[in-house]
């Protein structure tokens, strides 16, 4: 009888020390994926995040809105995704403020809980492609976007990035 309430009592010790542990990853963003735009833009704008699969096209309805502000500083631009989705692709748009000025990128990066994988310049460059209305001088450290024919849409449509977010999934 001794021994099974030593065993309970360690059991019970360990599933305590187990569920109070403090968790890293903020509620809201558990089980998420999250892209992180480290960039400087200058002027007040709205960045917008669709996301799809590989059998699907962007729609309106499967996008993430966030309010940029002004800054002369490089800031951390994040986008959480919906609980559950896991994308094979993104199109990150870089705002609807025809007036931006030139905006530097150092980096992107996707998390999932604990897991990240950061895009540095070279691998933005391999995996992003810029819209014509991103002036390919200068891609991606500098961004300067342009209006062409009455048309304003700076953009980033990423290859196929399901590889990446599998790996932060199951790692």
């Amino acid at each position: 009888m001794n021994r099974i309430f030593k065993i309970l009592n360690i059991t019970f010790s360990f599933v305590l020390i187990i569920s109070c542990k403090e968790s890293k990853v903020p509620k809201n963003e558990a089980d998420r994926i999250i892209i992180e735009l480290y960039m400087q833009v200058s002027k007040e704008d709205q960045f917008e995040i669709f996301y799809r699969n590989t059998d699907q096209v962007y729609q309106t309805n499967k996008s993430v809105i966030v309010k940029v502000e002004a800054s002369s500083l490089l800031q951390k631009i994040k986008f959480i995704l919906p609980d559950q989705i896991f994308p094979d692709y993104l199109r990150i748009d870089l705002g609807n403020n025809e007036n931006q000025e030139e905006m530097l990128l150092e980096n992107i990066t996707i998390k999932y809980n604990s897991e990240e994988k950061e895009f540095n310049k070279e691998a933005i460059k391999k995996y992003f492609r810029p819209s014509e209305f991103i002036v390919k001088e200068g891609f991606p450290s500098t961004l300067k976007t342009i209006k062409l024919n009455n048309r304003y849409d700076p953009l980033l449509d990423s290859n196929n990035l399901s590889g990446i977010i599998n790996n932060l999934i199951l790692y």
